[in-house]
């Protein structure tokens, strides 16, 4: 296993009223419904949108999408979710997966597909959770977001591990085919955590 690197640089409308002296009403004649019941998006039909981050959107990030992509379809709830994955740089626009990465992926029964691309400002207003890889990652995420409110989307795909021991999602790019394999045993733990904790 090698030191992990990452070495690339390359309203609401208000009415005119007099606020200062408002109508009065009798008690009696004011009727305020009740709110309605707070739902979980499963229960009102909305899918959760999910958009995992790596460095250049052809390792790490490409096999989360599809690993968490065949998980969700396992448990039955792949219609609840609204999938993707990019880069912080656009250096690999364009590109399949990194070949390595494909293979390692295809042996564990994952076929990526995916075309890099790179992280944009609609993504932050677009997606629910936006899922980076590492700490390095949510750094330039979050000088990238365009408002506090999308700072909060941003969690560590590392968070949800359950099964291993590991402060983030190491780039396989200048590594071995162990690292690439580490990656893919990583994601699959991590991705299992994080269905789980939607």
């Amino acid at each position: 296993m090698v030191t992990y690197k990452e070495k690339r640089t390359g309203p609401f409308s208000i009415e005119n009223r007099n606020l200062f002296n408002p109508p009065k009403y009798k008690e009696n004649h004011i009727n305020i419904p009740s709110a309605p019941p707070l739902t979980s998006r499963t229960e009102r039909n909305e899918k959760t949108s999910l958009l995992f981050i790596c460095l250049g959107n052809i390792c790490r990030s490409v096999t989360a999408e599809e690993i968490f992509r065949v998980l969700a379809r396992k448990a039955g709830r792949e219609n609840q979710f609204e999938i993707d994955s990019a880069g912080i740089i656009d250096y690999h626009r364009g590109e399949l997966a990194d070949p390595r990465m494909r293979e390692h992926a295809k042996r564990h029964g994952y076929i990526l597909t995916h075309r890099s691309r790179p992280i944009v400002t609609a993504d932050f207003l677009r997606f629910d959770l936006i899922v980076a890889m590492d700490a390095q990652n949510v750094r330039a995420l979050k000088q990238a977001a365009p408002n506090a409110e999308c700072c909060k989307k941003i969690v560590e795909m590392a968070s949800f591990l359950t099964q291993h021991n590991a402060a983030f999602i190491p780039d396989p790019y200048y590594g071995e085919d162990d690292d690439f394999e580490e990656v893919v045993e990583l994601l699959e733990d991590a991705c299992q955590g994080l269905l789980q904790n939607i």
